[in-house]
């Protein structure tokens, strides 16, 4: 393989694993999804990925584990990596990454389930110090007792997923960013299970804001707990800069927020305590479109800023 190719894969099963050194490369699956799983080169992951600007699409990983119990689908260590339309499944971690400033992770219309060793360090995808996420028109579900997305990137953008743990999911939070930096949830559908290990859906800095910049955008999201307590975004007591919280519905016996930012502008949010009374299409099926009788329709106002308007929606 040099810098620049193309490698295409035909759909099957490979128990194999692979070390991509060069550079500007697109792997992709044809015909289907290529599986690669059981198998971890360097002690690490099915995929090392040390090159620039690699392209991922139409790879299944499942089965990765190693000695040091975070084996990954894929371990991220060159600078730039897009995945689109893959699927990660019963590894350690699904995607792993080390720290690289200068480097950008996207992760498009995908899927994370059953990932994690069930010790609470390992996620369906574990992003370190980048300089940015993005985690986009994808479902992460049903994390083993880690988080359903784990980011430690100076910016973090969550965007149009649905990130769930269903009846049975022992996931801890579906979204924890526990180093600050710029954060963006809009237009996601959450939901968080009764055998959760966290009560809190979202946290935010928890575990100290040493990423540069501390702001939050939180809005047109739909959060579901059947949890009987605990906090949908959970902030620190102090040191967050601003929050922009608008246009979202918060269902169930949660606090809407915990901890506090500098300067809070919101709107348009609305708090339901009781699942039953949101109006949703079947919510035991996890079908949260509105029905005609919903309070929520019509509940939002219009946002201070463009960037809080969504471009999609999650279909059910």
């Amino acid at each position: 393989v040099r810098d620049g190719d193309t490698v295409s894969i035909d759909a099957a099963e490979y128990v194999d694993c692979a070390t991509w050194t060069r550079h500007n490369l697109l792997l992709r699956g044809v015909g289907g999804f290529a599986h690669v799983r059981d198998k971890s080169c360097g002690g690490k992951a099915i995929w090392i990925v040390q090159g620039r600007n690699t392209v991922i699409e139409n790879i299944e990983f499942s089965g990765a584990t190693v000695v040091d119990k975070n084996g990954a689908g894929i371990r991220q260590e060159g600078t730039n990596l897009l995945v689109r339309r893959c699927f990660f499944h019963d590894n350690e971690n699904g995607i792993l990454s080390g720290a690289d400033p200068a480097s950008t992770i996207i992760v498009d219309s995908s899927e994370f389930a059953d990932n994690g060793y069930g010790d609470g360090y390992s996620h369906n995808m574990y992003i370190g110090h980048v300089g940015a996420f993005f985690l986009r028109h994808s479902l992460t579900h049903r994390a083993r007792v880690g988080h359903n997305v784990k980011s430690r990137a100076n910016e973090t953008h969550i965007l149009y997923n649905r990130i769930s743990n269903e009846a049975t999911g022992t996931a801890s939070r579906d979204i924890d960013v526990p180093n600050g930096g710029i954060l963006v949830v809009l237009g996601n559908v959450i939901q968080h299970g009764p055998q959760t290990q966290n009560s809190n859906l979202c946290g935010y800095g928890l575990e100290g804001l040493t990423n540069p910049l501390h702001r939050v955008v939180f809005a047109s999201n739909t959060l579901v707990t059947q949890r009987t307590a605990g906090t949908f975004l959970a902030l620190p007591s102090s040191g967050t800069d601003s929050l922009l919280l608008f246009n979202n519905l918060f269902v169930g016996a949660a606090t809407m927020l915990g901890g506090s930012a500098a300067v809070i502008d919101s709107g348009g949010n609305l708090l339901l305590k009781s699942i039953s009374s949101a109006g949703f299409s079947d919510a035991a099926a996890y079908d949260y479109q509105l029905t005609a009788a919903s309070p929520a329709v019509n509940y939002g106002v219009g946002p201070p800023t463009q960037m809080l308007t969504p471009s999609y929606e999650y279909r059910y």
